[in-house]
């Protein structure tokens, strides 16, 4: 795990610290910062068993993931929905958007596409660990069951929860979820094309089927997420909706 000052063109500046996960993927680090200032965190490499499969996987040396910290902030979760809502905000501060309305537009605008109170503030609990799960609030569970669905899907697609992350990223990059980075199609590992409807429709299946599994120790019914593609733009104030060109 690195954190970075982060530059207001949302790209990485100074490094500040950097550390390691534990078993449980919990992480701290001790940072020095000026009390305005944004960081950005992001992990590389690293092993994980796949709660679908079991099996150990290793991510490969791009994979990733990545939030930002508001100034005064001192906690983080690292989650594919921070790494899609981490891509839309640099984006945007890229763009010469200021970086504390790229943060909040495109944060508040993915908690609501999957129906979350929030993403960065909350440590998702592992929907099929029971101790886990019984140490977890509501939303937590809800938030555990919707990663545990990305899980269900990259499995799917025949790709790891890695690949299909950066895959949509990459899509949100642009503010809208339609499969492609502006006109360009994308793949996942360069292989597989991304479903326009990767993270609407077929993500809400995958959900579906994880939480009626018994693998499925939430005690929660499967979290309705929008089955629209949204569309993040700092100009119109927040999350409008388009219709995805399947």
């Amino acid at each position: 795990v690195k954190v970075y000052e982060m530059e207001s063109d949302g790209q990485p500046g100074a490094l500040l610290a950097t550390t390691v996960t534990d078993k449980d993927g919990h992480y701290t680090a001790s940072v020095l910062r000026h009390p305005s200032s944004w960081l950005l965190v992001i992990t590389s490499g690293g092993r994980y068993i796949d709660e679908i499969s079991q099996d150990p996987l290793s991510a490969g040396p791009n994979n990733s993931l990545k939030t930002i910290l508001r100034p005064g902030s001192d906690y983080a979760s690292l989650t594919p929905l921070t790494t899609f809502a981490e891509a839309r905000a640099s984006s945007l501060a890229a763009s010469g958007k200021p970086l504390r309305a790229s943060f909040e537009v495109s944060y508040a605008a993915v908690a609501r596409q999957y129906n979350l109170e929030a993403i960065t503030d909350i440590d998702p609990a592992i929907a099929d660990d029971p101790q886990d799960v019984q140490l977890s609030g509501r939303t937590a569970r809800q938030y555990g069951l919707i990663l545990a669905g990305l899980d269900e899907e990259a499995n799917t697609l025949g790709v790891t929860d890695f690949a299909l992350t950066d895959a949509v990223a990459q899509d949100l990059s642009d503010g809208t979820l339609d499969g492609k980075d502006g006109a360009t199609p994308i793949l996942i590992d360069k292989a597989i094309s991304l479903p326009a409807d990767a993270t609407t429709a077929k993500l809400q299946d995958a959900i579906d089927t994880f939480a009626a599994s018994p693998g499925n120790v939430t005690h929660l019914p499967a979290p309705q997420i929008s089955l629209q593609a949204p569309q993040i733009d700092l100009n119109t104030g927040g999350l409008a909706y388009v219709s995805p060109n399947v």
